[in-house]
């Protein structure tokens, strides 16, 4: 039982830290000027604790249910659009399953590149 309860909490920290490595590379505009100055020839550890309190106070997040909102937001979006692409996918599938094997090649034959780049963006999102 505590060994689950550890996978909770590690994971927990895990989407914590994965949102705000997502906020510092992308709005870098959330992060004080002064802040930067401040993490000049810290170590990178120092750096990132900086960077997340520069932008808890430009978001004003007080309280860790504020940070587990947060997380919460990201995470389901991410999820929902997940959702929608498997449903999607799914629909495709059985759109091509009802074909007859002539059409499902001519079929394949036009839409060659619209499936890798899928394969391409469903592998990538995966791998993150």
């Amino acid at each position: 039982m505590a060994t689950g309860n550890a996978e909770q909490v590690k994971e927990k920290y895990d989407k914590i830290k994965n949102v705000f490595k997502l906020l510092i590379d992308e709005a870098p505009f959330l992060i004080d000027d002064n802040c930067f100055d401040k993490a000049d020839g810290k170590s990178p550890k120092e750096q990132f604790a900086l960077y997340i309190d520069s932008i808890r106070k430009a978001l004003g997040i007080a309280s860790m249910e504020d940070v587990d909102l947060l997380v919460e937001v990201f995470y389901g979006f991410e999820n929902g659009y997940e959702k929608e692409r498997l449903d999607a996918e799914k629909e495709l599938l059985e759109d091509i399953s009802d074909l007859e094997d002539n059409e499902k090649e001519e079929w394949m034959a036009e839409n060659r590149n619209m499936v890798r780049r899928q394969r391409q963006t469903s592998n990538n999102n995966t791998s993150n």
